[in-house]
């Protein structure tokens, strides 16, 4: 849907307030219903429409305090037609919507503004982009509110700019396609091609590579310089090695990124043969041998041909034609070549092969004839408006296709036919026609554009208007589409055909009326082709008709006390005009209101104005007759504008209404507890009325109470209004009940008098009478809580604050002092803060000697007599880790046997520690390197006991370091446990678990006869491993066998070492055995 407001790129935005004099023309499209003439005119605007203007303050555009908007779009298919590209933004000081809109130019077309409401509208893309076309917009946008016509409206800038893509292919100017260079030649620049591309920056800039279709790529080269392809000979050419080069010269864009574009050229490079090689015998001479004397008789030689000679083409260039819709097997052309030779080696032999161009693929080449037709007709190769000519060529090879060959070129131009219908730049074409103007206000030219090949009839196009239920009032050039109008029209006698009757805004009709024409172009081809665009005339309304009152003379009867903006009568004028604004009536009074009464510009209903009096006893001229002049204005501007008047007599009727006046009320004290019965005050009022009957009352729903902070007190709560009771005749306040100022302090009475003589209705003054309820000290104070609970932990610093108690007080003797009350022995370890409640600490609390304090604190107010109150206190006091653990018993020395199994028990250890909770809970531990993994002791318990074998021969004592530690489990990572240490001595008793060992000599022990009595024969030494302390490790010595004469002594030095001793003089020889045990 569109709904932007459209300007003409003449008119003048009106800035600030300058809204009083100005220079105006503007127009709209026909879905807004304000227009403005577009004839210049100078606009004197009346006292009561500047009134209006100048109160209504103009819109901004909302853009972040830039001079203009600026937006970049690229031409892509992410911009296409309706894109949304922008959100506009403004806002309007009087919250009056907001309306976007554009200066009608050549720019502005490429976008279109839809209002969405909320004082923003989105900008659509309307046309396609193209950079190669233009590459920037500059567009005045609009941006008026409701409260004024067209003319008034703010500008601002909008600048778009294109950016570019890489959407053009580079394209070759035109070049040497076909080039015959001599063999032999030296290398040098063959020539010269450009290829252009419409893109800008690395997009358009070129560069020239080079491919030969058989691959001989080292013979020629390509150079890019300034933007030309410098095509070069790099070596000399030899006819019999190749006589036909097919180059193909590609230009690419230098696109850094996305796609990049390539254009191709194709060149046909011929080498020239030259006499540069000797004839050669291809046989060895013949030799015949005849006798002397044979007779003579004919003799006949047969020359045989040799392949000596290269097929010729009929033409070095065949140039060929054929029509862009040719159907399939239509013959482009046929080449021919001779061959002088013979045989299969001349014409007859010779094969068509080798067709190769662009098109090749979709021809059939007949190899025997010659004869080049067409294998697959249609496509983009046979479309004259995309490819208009063709380059190919082909090979004649004789002996069958196996000799000699030759090349030509072949050049099909594609004939044009009419396969185009014209075609309109535009979907739809608009102007705008003035009523009774017979010229557009902007020349209408339509242009149509046919594909097809220029200068022929085949795109020579002509124009008709076709439909149209005004067309015979158009006419249009045949031939250059000027379309013109034959004559003016009356506004208001077109055929409103738009499904638009009413502006929403004025209630008037719309001021343009449509015109549809249809306009054909067609060529002048055969089959001639055609194509029809709409044109849509707006014919706008002027100004022609002026307002007619309905009636010259209107009177009216008011009664004095009539409201201010109540209604009085309302004047109604017409107006002939076909459309707003001209047919839209304004009213204004014009003399005789007396600032009393004012007029509805829209309605023309006439009403008091607000404020105003019509009472003629409050005038000073006792007034009761005014005479308006009224007049009615049309929509026009300036000189344009008619007006009519007409006469209002409006009479004022005198009624009683004298409201009574209450006399002004003082402020009030009176004591809580006031007793019953008490007078207050008397309350007074007079009316002007003469017969005033005045009755005194409460008014309850405009009464209330506050307490003494300031909140409203509910008479659900507290009925502080039956507390008083009003005389209805004379006036009198009594107190009829106790009040309580701690539930209301402040009384605020609403007294209400009224008049009942009134003529009519209710004639009723009202007042307040302040009451403020003084205090007395009845109320003890009280505590926030009805005991407090907390906890310190033992060892706080003093001042440590532990519990603040706090006591209100609601009689305004509320100063409150607070003392402790309890066991004295509390008063040195806390400080009570009289003033404040404060409880710190005094000094320091051990949890070991107090787990709790319990006592009680008096508040006592500062009232006469004072009053107080208790309130209980109970203090924890928190354990803290201050305590070391301690082992308990002095025993450190332990013994055990070895081989005592694991989980023997050697001993239990115990620990004590001051502390409660974990921080009394001992944990055991033991340092395992001193006890080399023997022992274990239980954690919890303090069980030392075996946790492997012991051998006292090995180790006979362990020095354990036995360590005990509180709040292990919770602390100990943390560093908040504390320990103790103790050293346990463990002797390892002996078993007799090791046989004794004795060594004996070595050899045989020999003794002479001549040995002494009592004379050593040989030493034993024994060991043991067990104690030597003990029976365990001593040994005993004896002679078992051996010795049953009793020559030998045994005697046993110590535990360990025995002597065998001789015991009887020997005196023969012989050998013995003896045992010892």
């Amino acid at each position: 849907m569109h709904n932007e407001s459209q300007l003409p790129s003449n008119g003048n935005g009106i800035d600030s307030m300058d809204y009083k004099k100005v220079r105006l023309k503007g127009r709209r499209r026909r879905s807004f219903s304000r227009y403005i003439s577009s004839i210049p005119i100078q606009v004197i605007i009346l006292t009561t429409l500047i009134s209006l203007v100048a109160s209504n303050r103009p819109p901004r555009f909302a853009i972040d305090g830039q001079s203009e908007i600026v937006l970049r779009l690229k031409e892509s298919p992410e911009t296409k037609v309706g894109t949304l590209i922008y959100t506009l933004k403004g806002y309007d000081p009087d919250n009056d919507p907001l309306t976007f809109g554009k200066r009608n130019s050549h720019d502005s077309e490429i976008i279109r503004i839809e209002n969405t409401g909320g004082n923003e509208a989105k900008v659509f893309l309307a046309k396609e982009l193209d950079r190669e076309l233009q590459d920037e917009y500059a567009i005045v946008l609009t941006l008026t509110d409701s409260h004024y016509s067209d003319h008034n409206y703010v500008t601002q800038s909008f600048l778009l700019l294109v950016e570019d893509i890489n959407d053009n292919v580079p394209t070759f100017l035109p070049y040497q396609n076909a080039i015959e260079i001599p063999e032999g030649s030296a290398p040098g620049v063959v020539t010269t091609l450009e290829a252009t591309d419409a893109d800008e920056g690395a997009y358009g800039q070129v560069v020239y590579y080079l491919q030969e279709l058989d691959g001989d790529n080292d013979v020629f080269s390509i150079a890019t310089h300034q933007g030309k392809g410098i095509l070069r000979l790099q070596k000399e050419l030899d006819y019999e090695r190749k006589s036909l080069y097919q180059l193909r010269v590609l230009a690419i864009d230098r696109a850094n990124q996305g796609p990049i574009n390539t254009g191709t050229a194709a060149i046909l490079v011929k080498v020239k043969d030259l006499e540069d090689q000797p004839p050669e015998f291809v046989e060895v001479q013949a030799v015949a041998r005849i006798a002397e004397d044979a007779p003579f008789r004919p003799c006949s030689d047969f020359i045989r041909d040799q392949n000596d000679n290269f097929p010729e083409f009929s033409q070095t260039i065949y140039n060929a034609s054929v029509l862009e819709n040719s159907e399939q097997d239509t013959i482009i052309t046929h080449v021919q070549a001779v061959d002088v030779d013979s045989g299969d080696y001349g014409t007859m032999g010779i094969r068509y092969i080798n067709l190769r161009g662009g098109i090749a693929h979709l021809l059939n080449l007949n190899p025997i004839t010659g004869v080049i037709t067409i294998k697959q007709a249609g496509g983009t190769a046979f479309d004259r408006e995309i490819i208009s000519r063709h380059y190919l060529t082909v090979e004649a090879i004789d002996n069958a296709g196996q000799g000699n060959r030759n090349t030509a070129q072949i050049i099909v131009d594609i004939l044009d036919v009419n396969d185009n219908a014209p075609t309109f730049p535009q979907r739809q074409y608009e102007t705008k026609l003035l009523e009774n103007q017979a010229e557009f206000e902007t020349p209408l030219q339509l242009e149509a554009r046919d594909a097809d090949l220029n200068g022929t009839e085949n795109s020579q196009v002509t124009y008709e208007i076709v439909e149209g239920l005004y067309r015979s009032n158009f006419t249009i050039d045949p031939q250059s589409g000027l379309l013109r109008p034959v004559h003016s029209f009356d506004f208001e006698e077109l055929v409103d055909r738009s499904s638009r009757r009413s502006d929403p805004q004025t209630g008037g009709s719309f001021s343009i009326r449509e015109i549809d024409l249809l306009v054909r172009a067609r060529d002048s081809g055969i089959p001639m082709l055609s194509t029809v665009v709409p044109v849509l005339i707006y014919v706008q309304d002027v100004n022609d008709n002026a307002p007619i009152f309905q009636r010259s003379f209107y009177a009216k009867t008011v009664p004095e006390d009539l409201p201010g903006g109540s209604s009085v009568l309302q004047v109604t004028a017409i107006d002939r005009d076909g459309s707003a604004p001209n047919n839209v009536v304004v009213y204004r009074i014009q003399t005789g209101a007396s600032d009393k009464f004012i007029i509805n510009s829209e309605t023309g209903v006439i009403s008091v104005a607000q404020g105003a009096n019509l009472d003629p006893d409050l005038t000073d001229s006792k007034r009761s007759l005014y005479t308006l002049s009224v007049i009615a204005l049309d929509g026009g501007l300036g000189n344009s504008q008619l007006m009519t008047t007409c006469t209002v007599n409006i009479s004022i009727q005198d009624v009683n209404n004298k409201p009574p006046v209450l006399k002004e009320m003082p402020a009030l004290q009176i004591l809580e507890n006031t007793p019953v019965g008490t007078l207050v005050y008397r309350i007074q009022a007079t009316d002007l009325d003469q017969k005033a009957i005045l009755r005194y009352k409460l008014n309850p729903e405009h009464c209330e109470g506050r307490t003494e902070e300031g909140a409203l007190v509910k008479s659900s709560e507290y009925d502080f209004l039956g507390a008083f009771e009003v005389d209805s005749i004379e006036g009198t306040l009594k107190v009829v009940k106790l009040l309580d100022r701690e539930r209301v302090e402040h009384i605020k009475l609403a007294i209400t008098v009224e008049d009942l003589a009134a003529a009519k209705g209710r004639q009723i003054a009202e007042g307040f009478l302040s009451i403020q309820v003084m205090d007395e000290n009845d109320n003890n104070p009280k505590f926030r809580l009805p005991f407090y609970r907390q906890s310190i932990t033992e060892n706080s610093i003093n001042g440590a604050m532990i519990v603040n108690v706090l006591a209100s007080d609601v009689d305004k003797n509320r100063t409150i002092t607070y003392a402790l009350e309890g066991n004295p022995t509390y008063r040195s370890l806390m400080h009570l803060d009289p003033q404040t409640g404060e409880i710190v600490v005094a000094s320091k609390i051990d949890h070991e000697q107090h787990q709790w304090l319990n006592f009680s604190v008096r508040a006592t107010d500062s009232g006469i007599p004072a009053r107080s109150s208790l309130v209980d206190v109970y203090i924890t006091v928190l354990d803290e880790n201050d305590n070391n653990p301690y082992f308990v018993g002095g025993s450190k020395n332990y013994t055990i046997i070895e081989n005592a199994a694991p989980g023997t028990r050697v001993a239990t250890l115990q620990a004590g520690d001051a502390d409660s909770g974990d921080f009394g809970k001992i944990t055991f531990l033991m340092d395992r390197i001193s006890s080399h993994g023997k022992f274990t002791i239980d954690a919890d318990t303090g069980v030392l006991t075996v946790a492997d074998r012991l051998d006292r021969e090995s180790k006979d004592s362990y020095n354990l370091v036995i360590e005990a530690w509180d709040n292990y489990q919770f602390g100990f990572l943390a560093g908040e446990s504390r320990n103790a240490f103790k050293q346990v001595f463990i002797s390892i008793l002996d078993e007799n678990d090791n046989p004794p060992e004795v060594d004996l000599p070595m050899s045989c022990v020999l003794i002479t006869e001549y040995h002494e009595l009592h004379e050593r024969v040989a030493s034993i030494v024994g060991k043991d491993a067990d104690d030597p302390s003990t029976p365990n490790g001593r040994l005993d010595f004896a002679i078992t066998r051996g010795n049953k004469d009793g020559m030998f002594e045994l005697r046993q030095i110590d535990a360990w070492n025995p002597q065998i001793l001789c015991q009887h003089e020997y005196e023969q020889l012989g050998m013995g055995t003896i045992a010892l045990l």
